[in-house]
């Protein structure tokens, strides 16, 4: 006679504590998922506020967007910290830029916005000559900055054509990035605005931008073309390196007009 083994299986009821803790924890996940997606919102729509006028703000709210997107535990720190060698966060910051610039260019560039914060919000609305100090370049009259402009009356269009630009100054020692804009005033809406293209890292951009206007020749011989050389600067913002004021009254339209004009002048 043989012996058979049974095997009994027993089911057990959870108890009420462990039905209690689950709806706990899962109420905690809730909540903090919540909360994340707050604060997400909250961040990205302060970001996009301050992405011009107060960069470094921008930058380390965009970096805490970041944060919040890593599940799992992983951290924008973490990753840093093995590719660049610092830490990345508003609990650890390097307050020295030669620290800053032994370790990374990325911390360097972080510093320069910290230091371009302050001033491109007072440099905000102002003159061109309030930038000048900021400016290198010889005073010598021969060396002053200059732009190539070419003008052209023909078939109801006025045809502006900016060549290029020569000397430029160095900004905080550095080459600018240069682009050129054009108004014809009065233009209380900003209507007859133009912009050219960005030309990287020059003192003597090549510009060869043409701007076209569909107007009267009477109507534009009653206005003032202004012609300014702006620095784009991607992370803070852009300001202008000089202008040239054309008076378009006095320009022979019979011909095509072509010549330098000397930057932080008015032409007439």
């Amino acid at each position: 006679m043989s012996d058979v083994n049974t095997t009994s299986i027993i089911t057990t009821e959870p108890s009420r504590a462990a039905i209690i803790g689950a709806y706990y924890s899962l109420t905690l996940v809730i909540v903090g998922t919540l909360l994340n997606i707050l604060t997400f919102i909250v961040l990205c729509r302060s970001t996009l506020r301050n992405t011009k006028t107060r960069p470094t703000l921008h930058y380390m709210r965009a970096m805490a967007i970041f944060d919040i997107l890593m599940l799992y535990g992983w951290n924008i720190d973490h990753y840093l910290a093995t590719i660049y060698g610092f830490t990345f966060s508003k609990r650890a910051i390097p307050l020295s830029l030669k620290t800053a610039d032994k370790k990374s260019d990325l911390v360097v560039t972080f510093f320069h916005m910290i230091q371009q914060d302050q001033q491109i919000n007072d440099s905000k609305e102002k003159p061109i000559d309030d930038f000048s100090s900021r400016f290198t370049y010889d005073s010598s009259s021969n060396n002053r900055p200059k732009i190539r402009i070419q003008l052209k009356y023909d078939n109801g269009q006025l045809f502006v054509m900016v060549r290029y630009a020569s000397n430029l100054p160095l900004i905080n020692g550095n080459d600018p990035n240069p682009y050129c804009k054009c108004y014809l005033f009065p233009d209380a809406s900003k209507s007859t605005k133009r912009k050219g293209k960005t030309i990287m890292n020059s003192r003597n951009p090549i510009f060869n931008d043409t701007f076209t206007y569909e107007m009267d020749l009477s109507e534009i011989q009653k206005r003032l073309l202004r012609v300014s050389v702006w620095n784009n600067v991607l992370t803070v913002g852009n300001h202008a390196l000089g202008e040239v004021d054309i008076v378009l009254s006095q320009i022979d339209w019979s011909k095509e007009n072509a010549r330098d004009y000397t930057f932080f002048s008015v032409d007439s």
